[in-house]
C-alpha cells in the first residue's frame, strides 16, 4: 500500500475528488497515474462503476475512514453485499462497527 504522509494527502484528494465529483477530473493526468498505480484509489474513485465481483477489499473500508468516502462508499448496494458477505465470513471488529454505522443502519 501508500507510505505516509503520502496516503494522508492522497486520501485527502480522494475526499476533494468525491465531493466535487466532476469526470474530466478523473481524466486528469495525475489521478490517473494514482488510480493504475493502487487499485484502493481506482475503486474508490470509480466506486459508481462498482459491481459485485469487482475487486474491492473489505478492509480498504478502514484505509480511509472520512464521512465523506464512507457516505459515498455506502450509496452502492453491491458494496453493501460484498461487506455483509465478507463479515458473515470473516469477523472484524473495527471494520463491523464502520458497517453498522456507514452500510447496515435504517
Amino acid at each position: 500500500m501508500v507510505n505516509e504522509p503520502l496516503r494522508s494527502n492522497l486520501n485527502d484528494l480522494v475526499e476533494v475528488l468525491i465531493t466535487i465529483n466532476h469526470n474530466e477530473l478523473f481524466q486528469n493526468p495525475i489521478v490517473r497515474n494514482i488510480t493504475d498505480r493502487y487499485p484502493y484509489y481506482k475503486s474508490i474513485l470509480g466506486i459508481d462503476k462498482f459491481i459485485e465481483g469487482d475487486d474491492f477489499n473489505a478492509h480498504w473500508i478502514l484505509e480511509n475512514q472520512s464521512d465523506i468516502v464512507l457516505r459515498k462508499l455506502s450509496e452502492n448496494e453491491s458494496v453493501k453485499s460484498s461487506l455483509k458477505d465478507f463479515l458473515i465470513k470473516k469477523h472484524n471488529e473495527g471494520l463491523s462497527k464502520i458497517c453498522f454505522k456507514y452500510f447496515f443502519s435504517t
